[in-house]
């Protein structure tokens, strides 16, 4: 009976909250500079089912050998992982004009080199190798063809000097359908021996969010215009979602068919296939986790009559002048947040999301301790002011750099935001100290990223906008005329007690009403293991 090969592949896929924000970038925030236009305009699908990044490309591996391979390289996962990264930024259109996103962090790059090479000596023993013979090659017509204007001196050099090889002695290539033939080709160019010890997916690691821009021309202004963009610093500036923390046994399957995947993380080794799930293309609605997490937050619900207009009155100015590009929120969905609880149930724990992508530290969420943290606290009851912030005047802090006038209202993404500041106070920063004060009980609130960072604001988001329909003139000019509305008012002061704040067990992070469920404190240190049940456990989706 005759012994079946797999073709498989490692790779990570970064969550879907770096979806929406890749989404927020596109849309908006970086558009206004043309290199991020033209990809946006002209990029393809990612052709490996989403974006992803290579930790080992498809090679083929006896089906008998699946289970030792498997082990061989969790092992290799189990020790190298997490890995965090920081400060991602558009790198470069690359090989075959994909578009690449990579990151300011020597030591995350260094250590993912590492492990792909210790990954791939890992599979070496598993690898089933192929002899290429110039004559079984018949590809070489149709790769002058598809190269086109590439075939410069350099590449027929290659070229014959592959010829030269295959003539005398058949080569023993990995079997690896993702590597085509240039490749080999141009190693051979520059010099390069041709041995099972090169595989091109040693090179710099990198996110893969775009492919096959297919026009070299727009690739090329692509190429010219990319040094002008920024780092993503000030859209993905959360690093927690770019933590390496697990990876996928891939088999790629024909194209339009999802892969089998298998979570290599903890050694889960439990494959299961996905069904009907779509591609990812910018535009489409991102799918949603079928269980919930939880999230602690204020003034969630009905408001007292003065916020209530004051926030009405905003949602009207959008759209009066955005119109259909505006979505207001329901005013009872509108909250701001005091201190997400997100993780993932690791049998009876639930290990902090937050410290696990920011810190790689496992935390697990005490939940007793929170409900005594939050009964005990001396930051509460807190004043919480918005607007009646002026222009050039000094009020004793910034807000991530900026006066509270240029904070009090800002377009960011592809949401509308109102920001208000906690005054007359013992404490000088409350609502800060009251998010810092829960790290002991195993909650790392997202921007506090390092001990230095300061988080004294609370948000609320009105509404999302649609950026791909405004231009960024119309809404740099309504977020200043809002700005100076609010700087018009008398301040609107609103309390935040005990009693104000909200325990929300959510499947949606904009937490609509209708399909949130709300605790009150009382009710939620009540009902632990409700909400500790909900929780997605390690591993994916359930």
């Amino acid at each position: 009976m005759p012994r079946t090969i797999e073709r498989v592949g490692i790779y990570w896929y970064p969550p879907i909250e770096l979806y929406e924000l890749m989404e927020q970038t596109w849309n908006g925030d970086l558009n206004d500079y043309e290199a991020c236009q033209l990809i946006y305009s002209h990029q393809g699908d990612c052709r490996i089912w989403r974006p992803h990044m290579t930790l080992l490309d498809a090679v083929s591996i006896l089906s008998d050998d699946m289970p030792a391979f498997r082990e061989a390289v969790s092992k290799v996962l189990q020790e190298y992982l997490p890995i965090r990264l920081n400060n991602p930024h558009i790198q470069q259109t690359g090989w075959g004009n994909n578009t690449f996103i990579s990151w300011d962090a020597d030591h995350a790059r260094n250590r993912l080199k590492e492990m792909r090479h210790v990954l791939l000596e890992a599979a070496r023993d598993f690898i089933v190798v192929e002899a290429v013979s110039w004559e079984n090659i018949s590809q070489v017509d149709r790769l002058l063809e598809l190269e086109g204007d590439k075939v410069d001196e350099d590449f027929r050099t290659g070229l014959k000097r592959l010829e030269k090889l295959l003539t005398k002695d058949p080569l023993h290539l990995i079997h690896a359908p993702n590597i085509p033939l240039a490749w080999y080709v141009r190693r051979l160019a520059d010099g390069k021996d041709l041995s099972n010890e090169s595989l091109p997916f040693a090179a710099d690691p990198h996110i893969s969010v775009a492919t096959a821009v297919p026009d070299e021309d727009i690739a090329m202004r692509i190429r010219r215009k990319l040094p002008e963009v920024p780092p993503w610093r000030h859209v993905l500036e959360h690093p927690g979602y770019h933590c390496i923390e697990e990876a996928f046994l891939v088999h790629p399957a024909p194209t339009g068919t999802p892969p089998i995947t298998v979570s290599l993380i903890d050694r889960i080794t439990q494959e299961k296939r996905v069904e009907k799930r779509p591609r990812w293309q910018r535009g489409d609605k991102l799918p949603v986790a079928i269980s919930r997490n939880t999230t602690l937050v204020a003034l969630y619900g009905r408001k007292v009559t003065a916020l209530q207009v004051l926030l009405s009155n905003l949602q009207q100015m959008i759209d009066a002048e955005l119109g259909e590009a505006f979505s207001a929120y329901p005013t009872e969905q509108i909250h701001g947040t005091i201190c997400g609880l997100e993780g993932k149930r690791l049998h009876d724990q639930i290990i902090n999301s937050n410290f696990a992508a920011m810190q790689q530290t496992m935390r697990t969420i005490e939940f007793k301790k929170l409900f005594e943290i939050l009964n005990d606290t001396e930051c509460l009851p807190i004043k919480i002011r918005f607007g009646g912030y002026q222009e050039g005047h000094e009020y004793g802090f910034t807000s991530r750099g900026f006066p509270p006038y240029e904070r009090s209202f800002i377009f960011t993404g592809r949401t509308a935001l109102i920001i208000g500041w906690p005054i007359y106070h013992t404490l000088r920063r409350p609502l800060d100290q009251l998010r810092r004060s829960l790290r002991a009980a195993g909650v790392l609130h997202k921007y506090h990223w390092d001990r230095k960072t300061i988080d004294n604001d609370l948000f609320m988001v009105l509404g999302n906008i649609q950026r791909d329909q405004l231009d960024i003139k119309t809404l740099q000019s309504l977020e200043q005329e809002i700005q100076n509305f609010l700087a018009e008012q008398p301040p609107h002061i609103v309390d935040i007690t005990r009693d104000d704040l909200k325990f929300v067990s959510y499947y949606d992070t904009r937490l609509p009403v209708s399909n949130s469920i709300i605790y009150t404190l009382d009710e939620a240190e009540e009902q632990i293991a409700e909400i500790e049940a909900a929780y997605a456990a390690v591993g994916g989706w359930r």
